[in-house]
């Protein structure tokens, strides 16, 4: 009998995308009134895969990556899902680009197909880091994993090789449909479900490392001479109750206990730290340039509400900058910046649409204002708009401008960011808090 092997993976931490689909608002869901229930929970991720996409690559919130020398590798939405076939000589994977926290939540996806997966072909789902690979310890678990193979399902961890944690169960195509894992914060399950609904935990282990991931899909295959695996992936989260959470969960004030739902997004030129219940952004000695971000682990509405950022204490040179960032599920990208340009310190609000170059929206004079504000709503043609607004004391707000025509501010990444040279210093004071 063909060997078949099908490996599904879980991965804990975060270039091409598939777009977000949003949950529908339910009485069950987070409020921001209990912003520590919702912040960024693994249910906040709903899509389904499905049409106006039809027929087109990978589209943001998921990134791509794939051999580009090998041209039979595909990753594609169909009426069936996003279907992945492997390549020649190599694999293709799909991943989100933001992080969920798996704590007190579940990742599940519906996976089909698997009978093109024969000899070495391979198919992996999961969620990435669990303990990220620059910090993990010698043999600590990064992923783990369903393994599907000789018609089992095989509990995986990943520690540079998968390995196995169990003996299996026989695989029915029916009753596990839907493969999922969750954590309670102590322990990490592996589940199956016919329906999504209803779960099975198979397997349970101490959770191996941290708590926040991103899920993660692969198709591939290590020799050449079997047929190419085509593998369906469909409603991740499909019957989840809960929505992308509003902005007003999103409180930090950079405390030493609460950096833990923030991604560093570093350059090899800079530190991002928490000194004195601040972000602190610096450069390393002698940089030619830099930058950086801190971007949120989850998603944010920013329908008719409002990101408030309160900016520290800053050194900056002509050409150094610190930011406010929105990041939409397209690449778009809202900014207000402070910066500095022939010994001229500038407020500016930028728009980038779909990758593009940033458009200046608005340029004033520095009015020495450090307490920012981006708002998100609807205009009266309907159209989604962001408001920059600034104020000298957090209580009265002083509005800038007004930009319609963006789309996605339904699900936005949230990011703190500096860029410049040697000397560069910039801190950030709070998120969503009261002066």
């Amino acid at each position: 009998m063909a060997r078949q092997i099908l490996w599904l993976t879980l991965l804990v931490g975060c270039e091409w995308v598939f777009p977000l689909q949003q949950a529908p608002d339910t009485p069950d869901a987070p409020d921001a009134g209990t912003p520590s229930a919702c912040r960024t929970k693994a249910s906040a991720l709903v899509d389904v895969f499905a049409p106006p996409e039809l027929g087109e690559d990978p589209r943001p919130n998921w990134g791509r990556l794939r051999n580009p020398d090998d041209q039979s590798l595909e990753a594609r939405v169909t009426s069936a899902g996003l279907e992945m076939k492997a390549g020649i000589t190599g694999s293709i994977s799909v991943y989100s680009d933001f992080a969920y926290d798996l704590v007190d939540s579940r990742f599940a996806i519906g996976v089909s197909n698997t009978q093109d997966v024969v000899g070495t072909n391979f198919v992996r789902w999961g969620v990435l880091d669990l303990a990220p690979t620059s910090e993990s310890a010698p043999g600590q678990a990064t992923s783990a994993e369903w393994t599907f193979r000789d018609n089992l399902l095989v509990p995986t961890l990943f520690d540079g090789a998968p390995r196995d944690i169990g003996g299996g169960i026989l695989y029915d195509k029916k009753a596990h449909h839907y493969l999922g894992f969750s954590s309670n914060g102590d322990k990490l399950r592996w589940e199956v479900s016919a329906d999504g609904m209803s779960f099975t935990p198979e397997y349970e282990l101490d959770l191996p490392g941290g708590r926040f991931v991103r899920p993660y899909m692969q198709v591939g295959r290590t020799t050449t001479n079997e047929p190419n695996a085509i593998t369906t992936f469909s409603q991740l989260n499909h019957l989840s109750t809960s929505v992308v959470c509003p902005a007003e969960a999103l409180q930090t004030s950079f405390s030493e206990e609460n950096p833990i739902e923030w991604h560093r997004l570093l350059t090899s030129a800079c530190t991002i730290d928490v000194q004195n219940d601040a972000l602190v952004i610096k450069a390393l000695t002698d940089p030619d340039a830099f930058s950086c971000e801190y971007a949120s682990a989850g998603l944010y509405d920013l329908i008719d509400h409002s990101v408030d950022l309160a900016v520290g204490a800053m050194q900056l040179a002509d050409g150094e900058a610190a930011y406010l960032d929105l990041e939409t599920f397209d690449r778009t990208r809202v900014t207000l910046e402070l910066g500095s340009s022939s010994g001229q310190l500038r407020l500016r609000g930028l728009v980038r649409l779909l990758d593009q170059a940033d458009n200046e929206v608005f340029s004033v004079v520095d009015p020495g204002h450090r307490f920012w504000r981006l708002t998100g709503g609807i205009d009266l043609q309907g159209k989604q708009s962001i408001t920059w607004s600034t104020s000298a004391d957090g209580v009265d707000y002083v509005k800038r401008m007004s930009f319609a025509g963006l789309a996605g501010l339904g699900a936005t990444r949230v990011i703190l960011g500096g860029r410049g040279g040697a000397g560069t210093r910039i801190e950030y004071d709070s998120v969503g808090l009261p002066p």
